[in-house]
């Protein structure tokens, strides 16, 4: 079972987000935008013993790093999906208390199972989701802030991220007026096959920066250490 966190606590609904920024996961209305973390798949091409969740980046495992980013973002509240090494992965998190984890028994499957089970865990008061994958580290909670807030205004029931050089990317918002569809999908393809068969549903925010790296091999993460090293903080340790 995930500990809970004592402190360190996500902003509250309609509060201040990270750096200060406004943040509203509730508009008043009953609209409610959850973040999803997917952290189930089996970690295939990185080899060794520990899986990808588990890898240890400036003295927290991957997947923490994800939980963490949607927490500071405000976001509420926040399904975990798991699956490969589930249990291990659950006793290693440590959760805010308006988190929870949920088992994807078809993770092998691939990455939409896990996207299908995230929503299935939501509740009807919640109106969007955050996209978040549980390999990405370095993702910055201001990305997760812009996207929230281009969903409240662009009218459009799906917001992806697009980085720098036109590179697509995650995190994705998704209204719930699309989920049926999102149900629909097969494979490890996630949201990406819906997007591009219908791209009038999509709003976009460019970022000017790089995309935030999957954690894939262990080049990846090599790789993200020496960023961290570079950044003075502390890599693995």
């Amino acid at each position: 079972m995930a500990r809970r966190r004592t402190r360190r606590q996500p902003a509250p609904r309609g509060g201040q987000g990270v750096g200060g920024e406004r943040v509203s996961t509730s508009d008043g209305a009953g609209s409610v935008i959850a973040g999803i973390v997917l952290a189930a798949g089996s970690s295939s091409r990185l080899g060794g013993e520990t899986p990808k969740q588990l890898l240890v980046l400036n003295g927290r495992p991957l997947v923490q790093h994800a939980v963490d980013t949607v927490a500071e973002a405000g976001l509420d509240p926040i399904v975990v999906v798991l699956g490969h090494r589930a249990e291990d992965v659950e006793r290693a998190l440590v959760l805010p208390s308006n988190a929870r984890t949920v088992r994807n028994a078809l993770f092998a499957t691939g990455q939409a199972s896990s996207l299908v089970a995230g929503l299935d865990a939501l509740g009807p008061e919640v109106s969007a989701a955050v996209i978040v994958l549980g390999d990405q580290p370095e993702l910055p909670a201001e990305h997760v802030c812009r996207l929230v807030d281009a969903y409240r205004t662009a009218r459009r029931p799906i917001v992806r991220a697009r980085y720098r050089d036109g590179v697509p990317g995650h995190p994705v918002v998704l209204g719930r007026e699309v989920w049926p569809r999102v149900r629909e999908l097969l494979g490890d393809t996630g949201a990406r096959d819906l997007i591009e068969r219908d791209p009038g549903l999509v709003a976009e925010v460019v970022f000017d920066a790089p995309a935030p790296e999957d954690i894939d091999t262990m080049a990846n993460y090599r790789a993200a250490l020496a960023r961290a090293d570079r950044q003075g903080r502390g890599g693995g340790s």
